[in-house]
């Protein structure tokens, strides 16, 4: 189910750390990092510091549901979107590995 507010965007990316964390994968990194940016963001709207306050909210929720349900298709064995397949492609490869690239030419 599609987030429609940032608590629920971060609701979200909580399960998502979760489930990294129980399955040992290195696909809970990012989730993690942008979590905290999520949280930043709210707290910016909630100050009033962005020029579109409600854009903001909007486009923080559309950008996390890309993320969320490409992370989502590679869990259930589907294909996530161009942009969504590096990071687990990276996911797969030791941090030191060259091998996989993110190439979306």
């Amino acid at each position: 189910m599609q987030a429609q507010t940032i608590d629920e965007v971060i609701s979200q990316l909580d399960g998502v750390i979760a489930r990294a964390k129980r399955e040992g994968s290195r696909l809970g990194y990012f989730p993690a990092m942008y979590r905290k940016v999520t949280i930043r963001v709210k707290e910016g709207i909630q100050q009033g510091i962005f020029e579109d306050n409600p854009r903001m909210g909007k486009l923080e929720v559309l950008f996390a549901n890309r993320y969320i349900e490409a992370v989502n298709a590679y869990w259930n064995g589907g294909k996530p979107t161009r942009p969504g397949s590096c990071p687990s492609t990276r996911a797969k490869t030791a941090p030191t590995s060259s091998s996989s690239t993110c190439s979306w030419a």
